[in-house]
Order: C-alpha cells, then structure tokens, then sequence
C-alpha cells in the first residue's frame, strides 16, 4: 500500500508541478516544460526513436524524477508517518528539492554538446517554485487520502 502511495504521490505532485510550469511556459512565453526539453535532449543524443516515443519518454523522466524526490522525503524524513507530512514539511524538501532540481539542470544544459534555446536564468528560477508546487503537491495528496 505505501508503494502505491508513493507512486499516487509523486504523479500528484509532478502533475501539479508540470500544471504550474505548462501555465507559466504560455503566460511568459518561455519553454519551461521539462518533458518537452528532455525531448530535444534526447533528439540531440541522435538515438533512434521518433518524436512520439522522446515525447513519452519525456514524461516517464519527469515522473520518475518525482518519484525518486517521494522516495527521499520518505525516507529522510517522513518515515511514512502522516503526522511528519506538513505542509510546511512540504515547503521546504519542495524548496530543498528546487535547488537540487536547479544543480542537475544546470550540469545537463552545460554539458549538452549541442545548446538548447533556453532561458537559463529565467528556466532555474522557474524550477525552484515548482518544485516548492512539487512538494505541496505531494502532501496534497497525503493529506487528502489519510
């Protein structure tokens, strides 16, 4: 049961998240959507897969990511104990989880042999609040199925 909680939880709160950054991707016309930039990364990598496979794999990434980010709040902190998954609880790995988000963004767009078009600045601004909506999302669901 508490797999399928995890699981339940990272999709809630990398759907909230992917919510937030597809809102602000149209609002400042700015490609912010992760799924769709591991797309072109996965193009420039030259492997042999047509768009509509990247474009999945792109989602399957970015969910995994959440649940890898679950799976740490989990063990480093809640201990799949409802009473340790506050809200505020959430705030800060959602914070914490930003700034790690930023790091790996930073070495993946650094380390591309062919750049992207991407707003560096305004891209890793960005990821800190959503993984903060990433974070509230999770407790989101914690807290409404508990």
């Amino acid at each position: 049961m508490e797999i399928f909680n995890n699981i339940a939880a990272a999709f809630s709160g990398t759907a909230f998240m992917s919510a937030f950054t597809y809102g602000l991707s149209n609002l400042l016309h700015k490609n912010f959507r992760q799924p769709v930039i591991l797309d072109s990364i996965l193009e420039r990598l030259q492997l042999d897969l047509s768009q509509p496979i990247r474009r999945i794999l792109g989602w399957l990434l970015h969910f995994l990511a959440g649940l890898v980010f679950v799976v740490l709040y989990q063990l480093l902190v809640w201990h799949n104990k409802p009473e340790n998954i506050t809200w505020l609880s959430g705030l800060v790995l959602g914070s914490i989880s930003g700034i790690a988000g930023i790091l790996v963004w930073m070495f993946v767009l650094t380390n591309l042999q062919h750049r992207l078009k991407v707003d560096k600045k305004a891209f890793y601004l960005h990821l800190f609040f959503a993984h903060i909506v990433f974070g509230l999302g999770v407790v989101g669901y914690y807290q409404f199925t508990a």
